[in-house]
């Protein structure tokens, strides 16, 4: 048997109700979101109060003293196990050239490098080598952990370990390099 729909007053009302109560829950969303992108707009620009330059190296300049560069990836610790078997002693960071090690100058990352480059935080990378999988690679991890504190700890003046988001910012604002295990 089919089933015949009666159109009443009663059901025409209901479907403007309806048809009225999404319109304003739709307008309401994007009236929400426009507040939000405007808002974020509006934060976002009066961020610094100058003007951003138009030279796109000045303008990089210009950003990265008001957010901080985060260098995701440094071999570092690493590096001084290769090179001078994690003796913090042999080299100097505050220098260009920070050491010679065992296969000439060491010089990829220092101080003046990071400070010329505008790097804010630097995440440095702790890993073990392949060939101490399933033997040793955990003592190798906290043996380049244990270095990775000792050369932030050498270079406090400088460096400062975070382990949080708002640590990086707030080492930013304090005008140190940050440190990311």
């Amino acid at each position: 048997m089919a089933r015949v729909m009666v159109r009443s007053r009663e059901t025409d009302a209901w479907y403007r109700q309806s048809r009225n109560r999404c319109i304003i829950l739709v307008v309401t969303g994007i009236v929400i979101v426009l507040v939000v992108v405007i808002v974020l707009a509006v934060v976002l620009t009066k961020n610094g109060s100058e003007q951003l330059s138009s030279d796109p190296l000045k303008r990089a300049k210009q950003l990265m003293k008001r957010v901080p560069l985060v260098d995701g990836h440094n071999d570092l610790p690493w590096q001084l196990q290769w090179h001078f078997d994690n003796q913090l002693a042999d080299i100097d960071l505050t220098s260009r050239t920070a050491g010679e090690g065992k296969f000439g100058k060491f010089d990829q990352t220092n101080i003046p490098l990071l400070k010329e480059g505008m790097v804010g935080a630097q995440f440095w990378v702790s890993y073990p080598t392949c060939a101490s999988q399933y033997k040793d690679a955990v003592s190798h991890a906290l043996v380049q952990i244990d270095v990775i504190k000792r050369f932030i700890a050498k270079y406090s003046d400088t460096m400062q370990y975070v382990t949080t988001s708002q640590g990086i910012w707030d080492a930013f604002n304090a005008g140190d390099r940050k440190s990311v295990v």
